[in-house]
């Protein structure tokens, strides 16, 4: 769930409420004269200076950094308040809701207090799409992670094919793969890894700085996972936690539904496992296909409840409209027609059951860009 919090503080002034309010509410173009060398300017954008509705953008210095951020004013007369929204910029990159009310009360005949209520809420990293706006589709740069996540699997799938070319000569299923059948050598297999890095690495240098230490140790996690399966009976894990660490990617936020992709990555990649088990076996490799056996859909359903049920859950915090929630009883379905007819014992379907997850995953991204946009 997001954070959030408010803060109160009051503010003695001499002179009466209607100077200090007018002030604050018509003057706040001569504001960087005033506060300092951190403000350079505020410009208007839409309306005018005292208007309620109207939007302006303050360009100002944070931590010998140029910033932007973008607000929208709202006034009310009677209360003798005015209050900042936070629209988009520096501040909202972290922050869903960031509202600052700034009230001015009479305390005596030639004094008034302002009463300065900041309103704020931790933006929750659901997902790209959630990052949105209410109202509004994923912007650009927005989208341009979900590509640099795009890079990093590509980059995870070259990295896996490098370290098991000789598995892979062994394995029915795998044996055509381009390094493994000679048609591309390893070096020539280091270089499309190098291109591919280097994507990644141009898209994560236009984020924050705390972004871009999470997409570095995402190089971590990518380079081990080809060798889990030599060690652990659940790499399908591994995996999980591997492509959906972009999920904190979305938004540079700790906190978010990372463990709802990762139940679901069980799902699909155990599956997925099944259609070379015969092989692993042979070779001594391990899976949690090998490790449920029997007792797969009885595994598979857990994951799949747990799965369903977090994705749910993170609804709840950005407040996604019904759209959201009818696309996640659809998409409950399809997620339960897998793990009740997947047959184990054909590969065949094996793989069909794997590739229909293209389905799972567009019903709830549609669910959430629906429930974002008409919210």
């Amino acid at each position: 769930m997001a954070t959030s919090g408010t803060y109160v503080t009051e503010v003695p002034l001499k002179g009466t409420v209607e100077k200090h309010y007018m002030r604050w509410r018509s003057e706040n173009h001569a504001f960087p004269e005033a506060i300092g060398h951190h403000i350079q300017n505020v410009t208007i954008h839409d309306g005018e200076w005292d208007s309620h509705g109207a939007i302006k953008t303050w360009n100002y210095t944070c931590d010998g950094k140029p910033e932007v951020f973008k607000e929208r004013r709202e006034i009310d007369d009677e209360k003798k308040t005015v209050t900042f929204r936070g629209l988009e910029g520096h501040v909202m990159e972290q922050l869903k809701v960031y509202d600052v009310i700034f009230e001015f009360l009479p305390k005596s005949e030639d004094g008034c207090v302002c009463k300065i209520t900041m309103i704020w809420e931790k933006r929750n990293d659901e997902s790209i799409a959630l990052a949105a706006d209410p109202g509004s589709l994923p912007s650009f740069e927005m989208m341009a992670l979900r590509c640099k996540a795009l890079f990093l699997r590509g980059a995870g799938s070259t990295i896996n094919d490098l370290f098991d070319r000789d598995i892979d000569t062994k394995v029915e299923r795998t044996r055509l793969r381009p390094i493994a059948s000679g048609l591309l050598t390893p070096f020539q297999g280091l270089q499309f890894l190098g291109f591919q890095l280097l994507l990644g690495l141009g898209i994560l240098l236009q984020l924050n700085n705390y972004s871009r230490v999470l997409g570095a140790l995402s190089l971590l996690l990518v380079f081990f996972y080809p060798l889990m399966k030599r060690f652990t009976f659940w790499p399908q894990a591994f995996l999980g936690f591997t492509i959906n660490w972009g999920a904190l990617l979305g938004w540079a936020a700790v906190k978010g539904s990372l463990e709802t992709r990762v139940f679901w990555t069980l799902v699909y990649d155990t599956i997925y496992a099944h259609q070379d088990k015969e092989d692993d076996v042979k070779i001594g490799v391990k899976s949690t296909a090998l490790s449920f056996g029997d007792n797969t859909k009885l595994w598979l359903t857990g994951f799949g409840t747990a799965s369903t049920g977090l994705f749910s859950l993170s609804g709840l915090s950005p407040d996604l409209g019904w759209q959201y929630y009818a696309s996640l009883v659809a998409a409950s379905g399809q997620l339960g027609w897998q793990i009740g007819t997947a047959d184990f014992s054909s590969r065949a379907d094996c793989s069909n059951k794997f590739v229909s997850n293209k389905w799972f995953g567009a019903i709830i991204f549609s669910g959430v860009l629906l429930g974002r946009t008409f919210q």
